[in-house]
């Protein structure tokens, strides 16, 4: 399915959400540069791209818009189907995970 979509390349940012390597607790502790894989925000104790992009609080807002767009909510379990069926979803889910973590680096730069 994800392989024969028809539309859109995967950017740095879905790239870091797919490939669990990016601005996460998870992989922050995995690799040594965090103590503890725990949620700057929610205070989740595994902070993984699954729970920044579809359970955490702070991110409401940028998965709202994503949500009109898409027309239902995404979850973990949905993501890779709904960005598939059509290019609006495909930009919209990118959309989705570039201005959630650009507001994570931003926020944690000060």
């Amino acid at each position: 399915m994800w392989i024969k979509r028809k539309h859109e390349e995967v950017n740095f940012y879905l790239t870091q959400i797919l490939s669990h390597h990016g601005n996460f607790g998870s992989y922050l502790c995995k690799i040594g540069k965090k103590e503890v894989a725990e949620c700057r925000y929610c205070a989740e104790p595994n902070d993984t791209p699954e729970h920044t992009m579809f359970a955490c609080p702070r991110c409401e807002q940028e998965r709202c818009e994503a949500r009109m767009t898409i027309g239902s909510n995404i979850s973990a379990d949905t993501f890779l189907k709904s960005a598939t069926e059509r290019r609006e979803n495909f930009e919209a889910i990118s959309k989705l995970a570039q201005n959630i973590l650009e507001a994570k680096y931003s926020e944690e730069q000060g």
